[in-house]
């Protein structure tokens, strides 16, 4: 690079510098429109802080709604318990069907053991009056025998003593 050539680079460069601080002491000497400008971009902050707080409740709810919702995972294991929780439903109701036949068939079986029951007690009714019927024939039979027995023992000894004699 020649001199020539730094020279010019310097000037252009002592240029770019003057405009800018012309431009930006321009600016500062001008209240109205850096007055405007400071305004807006008051403005824009506000609303950009009042953005920023929707944004951070939004990400707040979204960080909320994920910890609630299940995962892929959640849900599988669930639906496994589902089903095993049916499956044995199922069993329970074939359980409860059998249960109920067998006490369906046990008070069929019991009303038969209550009918027979009442039977034999009537017939135990019959008997012991046929009982209390042939104690009491028994008893005026045993009277009966008693007598013949004590007119048997009458009559022997007449015989016995009339036929010695004779």
């Amino acid at each position: 690079m020649s001199f020539g050539d730094a020279l010019q680079a310097i000037i252009v460069c002592f240029i770019g510098i003057g405009f800018f601080v012309v431009a930006w002491r321009g600016g500062a000497r001008n209240p109205v429109s850096t007055g405007g400008l400071d305004k807006r971009l008051t403005v824009f902050s506000s609303e950009l802080r009042g953005m920023r707080e929707k944004v951070d409740e939004i990400e707040d709810r979204v960080e909320e709604i994920e910890l609630k919702a299940a995962t892929s995972n959640d849900i599988n294991r669930l639906e496994v318990q589902l089903k095993d929780h049916v499956r044995q439903t199922a069993q329970l109701r074939v359980e409860v069907t059998t249960i109920t036949e067998r006490i369906s068939g046990n008070r069929e079986g019991i009303d038969k053991i209550a009918q027979s029951l009442a039977d034999l007690e009537s017939r135990q009714r019959a008997i012991n009056e046929k009982m209390s019927d042939l104690q009491s024939e028994g008893a005026s039979r045993a009277e009966a025998i008693k007598h013949v027995a004590s007119q048997m023992d009458r009559l022997m000894s007449v015989i016995v003593e009339r036929g010695v004699t004779n």
